[in-house]
């Protein structure tokens, strides 16, 4: 197992989240799944709100391999 997720060639990007990244922010926080920490869902509209707050960081988790880019795949959203 180990050699092959070594294969894949797998790099996560940990970067803050802009203005772009609003509407898959809150596509993910839509959704459920066993790997939710929290089950607060939020708007766009309030994931714009939080960008603006000094109380608020937002990063988001972007993965590729050698396959492709797979986008945002998970969040973070500190307060």
């Amino acid at each position: 197992m180990e050699e092959y997720l070594r294969s894949l060639e797998m790099n996560g990007i940990i970067k803050p989240s802009n203005i772009d990244d609003v509407s898959i922010i809150a596509q993910l926080t839509q959704g459920s799944n066993q790997f939710s920490l929290k089950t607060k869902r939020y708007t766009e509209k309030e994931i714009k709100e939080f960008m603006n707050s000094k109380n608020h960081l937002y990063y988001a988790i972007k993965l590729k391999d050698k396959f492709g880019v797979y986008g945002v795949i998970p969040i973070i959203i500190i307060e």
